[in-house]
């Protein structure tokens, strides 16, 4: 175990959403952070937890996870707590995983209403006016289409949307299109846009952690 006494690690805790428009549930990743005061083979103490308000989620949720970062990789600990006193969790390991795929791991799942449906145009045709977005990251994203597409093979894509009178325009490389009875889902990476989308999923996020930390 590499984790270490007095250290500072980004955690996070999954929270079940249910969207708004048609009762689905997705996992939210609630972010936060923290310090070890204490560690004893698998037995952990931590303190400082920062925003404070995750205390009394916890009480709720036993579980959360913590990140460690390496050059290569993440060590994902799966952490259990057992007691809370003031403003310290007592708790302790209980696995450990490595990810190496960093968009598996930063992908930000949605909801449709979160960034609204999209027009998806493929050599400037409209295939589909009512798609959505169902998980994104900084490099890619994948797409639900109510509906089966036959001879889908587009490998560019472009989707936009239309959003306060302001046009959200992405570009796509299509990595896989996966056909259903009623669905089709696009996994592709994010060749283009014309806007800042870094910024866009962290304002998203930021938006939809409040609702959990009033």
């Amino acid at each position: 175990m590499s984790l270490k006494q007095d250290s500072r690690y980004e955690s996070y805790i999954k929270i079940e959403r249910k969207c708004e428009d048609g009762g689905k549930k997705v996992e939210f990743n609630l972010l936060f952070s923290l310090k070890i005061e204490d560690i004893k083979n698998n037995e952990i103490i931590f303190y400082r937890i920062n925003p404070l308000k995750v205390i009394d989620i916890l009480k709720k949720s036993s579980q959360f996870f913590l990140i460690e970062k390496n050059s290569d990789k993440k060590n994902i600990y799966l952490i259990e707590v057992n007691d809370i006193k003031g403003d310290k969790i007592f708790a302790k390991i209980v696995s450990k995983t490595d990810i190496f795929d960093r968009r598996s791991f930063e992908r930000f799942v949605l909801c449709p209403s979160d960034f609204g449906y999209f027009d998806v145009l493929a050599n400037n045709k409209k295939i589909c006016n009512k798609a959505y977005i169902e998980d994104i990251s900084i490099t890619g994203l994948k797409l639900y289409l109510p509906k089966k597409i036959e001879g889908l093979n587009f490998k560019e894509l472009e989707i936009s949307h239309l959003s306060n009178n302001i046009k959200i325009k992405i570009d796509i490389e299509t990595v896989e299109i996966v056909k259903n009875h009623d669905h089709t889902l696009i996994r592709g990476k994010i060749t283009g846009s014309n806007f800042n989308i870094a910024n866009l999923i962290t304002k998203k996020y930021i938006d939809i952690s409040k609702k959990f930390l009033i």
